[in-house]
């Protein structure tokens, strides 16, 4: 017998005195088929709305793009909201919204760094941030797979991620960022983790071709349509490589209106000076709106709730 194949021989004797080195028999948490359930107690138009965002944001890295005005963050703070009431989904933002909007996870680089135990030596000056070699980005890979394993998997699993301002994270003219190395995992492993990211961003091109274009699996093209609303157009795609640019998959594309103004029954009532409900010319009891849920750079978001 050749010597290579006695030391094969050797090497399977030992794997099989510890044969948990070979074999994963752990029961699968989540499989591909599964599918997120909606929380008893919603309306039917609620139950709807929910069947519309379980199919084209259930999981995936979507890009939300729009000139300014166009109603981006409208859409990304109420689909935000809507997934965590729907499903019961813990939400990561970027930003702070308003407390109507409820439990939330703020996300930021010291959140990460401080789950990372590559972070402490950065913060003790023995990795500088700006270094940009190979041994910097390979230790930030290492200090994130590490940080997956543990505390990672319970703030990113099954969550929903929204980013205001996405490009930062993914700049393709700094592709040994701390973030965008961050990012650039988080990305590659959304199928696995179970998570939705919603990044706003002005123009794709300048987003990084290696760690996030090839993931996105949605684009959201928002339109301000003025009465407060914006239409979101929905295109799932995909990315094309050799020529570094996103092809649409759906030949048309799905579209999603919301209105920021309009009173929800399922956000609270709006009160008068006297904590008595405000009451509409229709005799209804006015709640809430969307616009309540977050501080919005547009103007027309000013005052109470319209029908």
């Amino acid at each position: 017998m050749p010597v290579g194949r006695n030391r094969i021989s050797e090497i399977l004797k030992e794997l099989e005195e510890n044969p948990s080195q070979l074999f994963d028999d752990s029961e699968v948490s989540c499989s591909e088929n599964d599918r997120i359930r909606v929380r008893p107690g919603l309306s039917k138009e609620e139950k709807l709305d929910a069947m519309i965002l379980d199919r084209y944001f259930g999981k995936g890295l979507i890009l939300v793009t729009g000139p300014p005005g166009a109603g981006k963050d409208l859409f990304v703070k109420s689909t935000c909201w809507k997934m965590k009431r729907y499903f019961d989904r813990h939400v990561l933002l970027d930003d702070r919204p308003k407390s109507l909007f409820g439990p939330y996870i703020p996300f930021s680089d010291k959140l990460l760094k401080n789950e990372m135990r590559v972070s402490k030596l950065i913060a003790s000056g023995k990795v500088k941030e700006s270094v940009k070699d190979i041994s910097f980005v390979q230790e930030y890979t290492e200090g994130f797979k590490e940080w997956m394993q543990g505390e990672g998997t319970s703030v990113m699993k099954g969550a929903v991620l929204g980013l205001t301002e996405y490009q930062p994270y993914m700049d393709k003219r700094r592709p040994a960022a701390k973030m965008n190395i961050i990012m650039g995992n988080i990305n590659r492993l959304w199928r696995h983790m179970g998570i939705t990211i919603f990044g706003i961003v002005q123009n794709e091109e300048d987003l990084d071709t290696f760690r996030c274009l090839p993931y996105v699996t949605t684009r959201v093209s928002c339109f301000w349509m003025g009465n407060y609303t914006t239409r979101a157009n929905i295109y799932r795609c995909k990315f094309v490589q050799g020529k570094d640019v996103l092809q649409t998959s759906d030949p048309e594309p799905f579209p999603y209106e919301v209105n920021g103004k309009k009173s929800r029954e399922n956000l609270p009532l709006v009160l008068d000076s006297k904590g008595n409900p405000v009451i509409d010319k229709y005799g209804r009891k006015v709640h809430k709106c969307y616009f309540d849920l977050f501080n919005s750079q547009n103007t027309l978001s000013i005052g109470g709730a319209k029908i």
